[in-house]
């Protein structure tokens, strides 16, 4: 069976991290971990010790695969009434629990040794130790003759398999691929069961889960590994786990929680486009978003005149309105959805605003027609009929200008002191705001300066 690549990726990305956590078990657990695999003794004496210089001690080591273990010693009788004692440890060397299920003691005639610390029936768990101790104690009706001799003892500890295993932790890693993810578009999730450093083949399911609701079961493999994909996640966050359903050698265990966030690309479209209008009159511009799965967008659409921002509109549904004024001209239009946590962000089609220009009509007074004197201020006021007109007002004695004055609801003035003569003045109002087809001498009056 073919494998996508999608799911190949999720697969070595999570067997890598198993391998990982297995390196980091063997390094933590050492030798002490016992191997499950192959056959090992249940007890081993890992050590003995005897308490008297008189008493030489032999250790023998189990044989593999048996389920017994004996220490063996020699004990030279020195005097009566003598009792020597003999400490020992005995190790579970098995990856199960064991129960001591018999205690075999071989001891010569005049002596008796008695069991301490351990007894019949004592559970020794996997991989730990229990301390006991051997009181040796010699007859007092043995005769003399017996003294002075070496005997040779031993007692056998036989361990059997307990019957309540004790099942190996483990430890389920999940992943997916991708994350964050397209509505629609097939997300892999990827569970790897490993056995932190006990071998072995884990088998069973892993149930993928989002919260308490199962989207499926699988089968692990014989490398500890499954994956399912996807398509119909909602917009939004998905918490995600891999429960493992452990079996007779290994226990269950619950995976990482992937947080899989899924989005939805955005169209950011124009219902109508704009039409044409007049300077001063309101240009209205209506941008649509459209998108798919559950949920609505949030945020901001921002309208840019080419590169400049115009203004922000007001969301309202699926729908954001920008109203404004623009100069004169031809304006390149286009609407910017910000996006946010679920969802793209997108932008539109450019669309051409035409603005027209207005006629507007201008005259020019003078607070008097003649002087007699050069020091007297000659204050020149031009009127732009226009509403809305703004900018500047050029005022110009023949073709040299004289000054500039601001337009303030519909009037410019401008002041100044001329030299004697007549002088020929002009308004000239450019269309800065209100454009007009080119600049004009609007009204000249003449002027004698005695």
């Amino acid at each position: 069976m073919k494998i996508s690549w999608k799911i190949a990726a999720i697969l070595v990305v999570v067997a890598i991290i198993s391998m990982a956590v297995i390196g980091v078990a063997y390094a933590n657990n050492g030798s002490v971990t016992p191997d499950c695999t192959s056959s090992q003794s249940l007890c081993k004496f890992s050590w003995v010790k005897c308490n008297d210089n008189g008493a030489t001690v032999a250790h023998a080591t189990a044989a593999i695969n048996s389920a017994k273990d004996t220490i063996t010693f020699k004990l030279n009788n020195v005097y009566p009434n003598y009792h020597p004692s003999i400490s020992f440890g005995l190790v579970n060397q098995n990856c199960t629990p064991g129960v001591i299920s018999n205690i075999k003691k071989n001891c010569p005639e005049y002596f008796t040794v008695t069991l301490n610390g351990i007894s019949l029936n004592q559970t020794i768990g996997a991989g730990q130790e229990a301390d006991g101790v051997l009181d040796i104690a010699f007859s007092n009706d043995a005769p003399n003759s017996t003294m002075g001799h070496t005997y040779n003892m031993s007692v056998t500890i036989i361990v059997t398999q307990s019957s309540q295993q004790t099942p190996n932790k483990i430890q389920t890693i999940l992943g997916s691929l991708p994350n964050p993810s397209n509505y629609g578009q097939p997300v892999t999730f990827g569970a790897a069961v490993v056995s932190n450093g006990f071998k072995g083949i884990p088998t069973g399911t892993v149930k993928f889960m989002e919260g308490t609701t199962i989207l499926t079961t699988r089968t692990i493999d014989k490398l500890g590994l499954t994956s399912f994909t996807i398509s119909n996640l909602s917009v939004g966050s998905h918490n995600i786990t891999a429960v493992y359903s452990g079996d007779s050698n290994f226990a269950g265990s619950t995976s990482n929680v992937v947080i899989q966030k899924v989005r939805s690309k955005t169209v950011c479209t124009w219902p109508s486009k704009p039409s044409p209008c007049s300077f001063g009159q309101t240009s209205t511009f209506k941008a649509q978003i459209g998108w798919q799965g559950s949920g609505t967008p949030t945020g901001t659409v921002t309208f840019y005149d080419g590169l400049n921002i115009i203004g922000t509109g007001k969301w309202s549904g699926n729908m954001s309105v920008l109203n404004c004024f623009l100069s004169s001209g031809s304006h390149i239009i286009t609407a910017q959805y910000s996006g946010d946590d679920n969802f793209d962000g997108s932008t539109s089609d450019a669309v051409s605003q035409i603005v027209n220009k207005v006629n507007s009509s201008m005259c020019l007074t003078s607070s008097t027609n003649s002087t007699n004197s050069k020091n007297t201020m000659m204050v020149f006021t031009a009127t732009v009929t226009q509403n809305n007109a703004t900018g500047i007002v050029i005022f110009k004695d023949g073709n040299a200008t004289l000054g500039i004055g601001n337009l303030n609801g519909g009037q410019a003035a401008f002041s100044t002191k001329l030299s004697l003569g007549t002088h020929s003045i002009t308004a000239v109002y450019g269309g800065i705001l209100i454009a007009m087809a080119a600049p004009q001498n609007l009204l000249a009056r003449s002027f004698t300066n005695n």
